[in-house]
This record gives C-alpha cells, structure tokens and sequence, in this order.
C-alpha cells in the first residue's frame, strides 16, 4: 500500500503544476480551491459535483501535504488506488475543460450571450426642465409687475 502513497503524491505534483500553469503561479491546486470557495453559492448551482470536488479536492491536498510534510508518513497507508484515480480523472477534466470552474465560466459567457442587447436610451424631455422654464417664466411676469407697480407708485407721487 505504500507504494499507492508515492504514485498519488506523483500524480498530485502532476496536477498542481497543471493548476500552477493556469494560474502562472506555484501552488495552483491550492489557488484553484481558493478559486472555488470565491465562488457565490447562486453561480454554482447549475454546476455538477461543485462541493464534492471541492471538498475532495481538500481531502487530497490534506493527504499530499501530509505526505509532504510528515516524517515517515509515506510508510503509513494513506490513500488508495481510488484517491489516484480521482486525481487522474481531474487532471483530464481540466485538461477537458469539464472541470468545475471550466464550466462555471462557460455558464456566466452562456449567461452573458443570452441577454438583449439594450438599444440605447433616446433622450426624453425630462418634467425638470420644463417646470424651470415655467419657472423662468414666472419670474420674468413678476419682475414686469414690480416695474408696472413701482411705475404707477412713482407717477401717482408725481401727480400729488
């Protein structure tokens, strides 16, 4: 059985430097989980096996950091054939582009392709503008009777 230990640890490597090179960065099953729980639980819902390959994913990268990280730990029995042969089918998925963020983007441009284009917005009068100029309106009427009032003031005063 601990010979399994060393061909999943193999296969680990293998699939996070494949994650790595999406990202550009080292570490790239561990940004590719991080990708995952960024995730809003409303995009993933029309997405199949979201959380059990998020939590497996977890799982695996315990036991690879485990191994890793451990004295002796490649002598205990830690994994299974079935733990290598869920990272192998992963490994294909990426490279498929069936894995679960491959698919999650491929749902939001399905979303994105679906919407009408909007036509864009014609100017309407707005009400605003045309209260003001009743406004304006309305001002010049009041400054044309404050002239005739001061006007008829000033000429009564004249004429006592």
């Amino acid at each position: 059985m601990r010979n399994s230990n060393y061909t999943f640890f193999e296969e680990f490597k293998r699939l996070d430097k494949l994650c790595g090179d999406l990202y550009g960065e080292n570490h790239g099953v561990t940004l590719y989980i991080d990708e995952m729980q960024k995730t809003y639980a409303r995009e993933c819902q029309g997405i199949p096996n979201w959380y059990s390959d998020l939590k497996q994913l977890k799982h695996l990268r315990y036991i690879r950091n485990y191994l890793a990280h451990e004295e002796d730990a490649f002598s205990e029995d830690l994994c299974d054939q079935e733990d290598i042969d869920w990272v192998r089918s992963f490994y294909l998925r990426i490279l498929n582009q069936t894995d679960p963020l491959a698919l999650l983007y491929k749902q939001q441009q399905s979303k994105r392709c679906m919407k009408p284009k909007q036509e864009p917005l014609q100017k309407k009068p707005s009400y605003s503008s045309q209260s003001s100029y009743r406004n304006q309106e309305s001002h010049y009427g009041c400054l044309a009777f404050a002239f005739i009032v001061i006007f008829v003031f000033i000429y009564f005063m004249k004429t006592m």
